[in-house]
């Protein structure tokens, strides 16, 4: 490689867990490694938009999403439920049909049942069988019917959702 009189090359990495790296020949001191990485950490500052010295927005309580909240203020979060078993209308997963029944005790979410879901291929089961535990998981967790969607497994989260939003308006007090 060619460089031309008055250039200097200078290459720089950022490592897996987000270090800046720069090769620095031996001998060179701390200061001179630090004068090497300011036009780059000049230039990665100016690329993500972050200004020194600037305060941290912070969103309101109303702007958070409940599945970002930690499970105890889910439950302070969350509408209170009456007591019993109330099942959803039997959506469609594109591949068939999902319905599911949610169990309440003490006005919270305990369990979901799967009372239908698409099982007529081995693709379909395979699907079902790895993301309908992960979304009980997840309407336990946030005691609502806005669960996460399950990579993989968008059309059965989603018809899981819509039977799980309509059982719990049932059980709304």
């Amino acid at each position: 490689m060619r460089r031309h009189s008055g250039c200097r090359q200078v290459v720089a990495a950022i490592s897996p867990n987000g270090y800046l790296h720069a090769p620095v020949k031996k001998g060179k001191d701390m200061k001179s490694r630090f004068q090497t990485l300011i036009p780059f950490l000049s230039a990665a500052a100016i690329a993500v938009g972050v200004t020194f010295g600037s305060a941290k927005a912070v969103p309101s309580p109303s702007a958070v999403p409940l599945n970002s909240l930690p499970v105890t203020e889910i439950a302070a979060a969350s509408p209170r439920y009456r007591d019993g078993a109330f099942t959803g209308p039997s959506t469609d997963a594109y591949y068939g049909q999902l319905q599911v029944q949610a169990n309440i005790q003490g006005g919270k979410v305990v369990s979901v049942n799967v009372l239908q879901f698409p099982d007529h291929s081995r693709t379909s089961r395979r699907i079902n069988d790895s993301a309908l535990p992960v979304l009980q998981t997840e309407a336990i967790r946030v005691q609502t019917g806005s669960v996460d969607i399950v990579s993989g497994a968008t059309l059965t989260s989603r018809a899981y959702q819509r039977s799980l939003n309509a059982a719990l308006r049932q059980a709304v007090q």
